[in-house]
């Protein structure tokens, strides 16, 4: 986990809402999240996208399960795109956005 990061969280999810944005579907791992966070994904070919969590959310799913959702504040269609390419078990870091 990075330097500041005060947060990992495992998607288990992802998908798009209109209007809305991208959402991360998932369970908290360690720590806590708010709006305004910055989320952190890193690829394995070292490249690693940044983005804004616009505001977090319950995701029901039938059958009574749920998990936490991350609406992600991300305007450029090449983000949208690279967030939407995550799969189920990748684990994120958040940080406050001021990196402290």
């Amino acid at each position: 986990m990075s330097k500041g990061a005060q947060a990992r969280f495992e998607i288990t999810g992802v998908f798009q809402i209109t209007g809305r944005g991208v959402v991360l579907a998932g369970q908290m791992r360690s720590g806590f999240v708010r709006a305004g966070m910055q989320v952190h994904l890193a690829h394995s070919s070292g490249f690693g996208i940044t983005s804004t969590v616009k505001s977090v959310e319950c995701v029901d799913y039938p059958g009574g399960v749920a998990d936490v959702g991350l609406i992600l504040d991300e305007e450029s269609p090449e983000l949208r795109s690279l967030w939407m390419a995550c799969t189920a078990g990748e684990v994120i870091c958040l940080s406050e956005a001021n990196g402290t």
